[in-house]
């Protein structure tokens, strides 16, 4: 054999080496997304079983699940969320003396970038924005088999890194 030949061989079988690894790493990677959308699945089933039991109904009582992006005008929801809010209702240089601060911050912040007071978690509404945009996929209710709407305490986010 030439060293041209040694050479082609050599590549040759270094290609199919890798061939076979890129082989392997595509069917591992396929399973690992199956696994996690499993994985998925299983927390959002868990996550609606809690939900149904906290309001004290089960599967059977259930005509369909309402998701944020159905919630209309006339379905009259409350469900509240926890935001952080400034302390001092009366700082920041854009609020007139005598208004109030309704800001909310984001949740890993601890304390008032204006005023450096520590923020304090508080309920507040959730708006019809909020579940037309961000909350569009989560369930935060059931239609019953009787037609009553019943309301969860919390949204059920389809995502869990949206969860508090």
């Amino acid at each position: 054999m030439t060293t041209a030949e040694n050479v082609v061989g050599a590549l040759l079988e270094t290609h199919e080496k890798w061939d076979r690894a890129h082989k392997t790493w595509r069917d591992l990677y396929g399973k690992h997304q199956k696994a996690h959308e499993l994985l998925r699945e299983l927390g959002r089933t868990i996550g609606y079983e809690r939900a149904l039991a906290q309001v004290g109904l089960t599967r059977a009582d259930v005509s369909h699940p309402i998701r944020g992006d159905q919630v209309g005008a006339t379905h009259n929801y409350k469900g509240t969320h926890v935001v952080k809010q400034c302390r001092n209702r009366f700082c920041g240089p854009q609020y007139a003396v005598g208004s109030f601060n309704y800001r909310s911050f984001p949740p890993g912040t601890t304390e008032c970038p204006e005023c450096k007071e520590p923020l304090v978690d508080t309920e507040m509404r959730i708006s019809p924005t909020l579940l037309r945009t961000k909350l569009a996929n989560a369930i935060v209710g059931v239609e019953t088999n009787d037609g009553r709407y019943v309301w969860f305490k919390r949204p059920l986010p389809a995502d869990p890194s949206l969860d508090d």
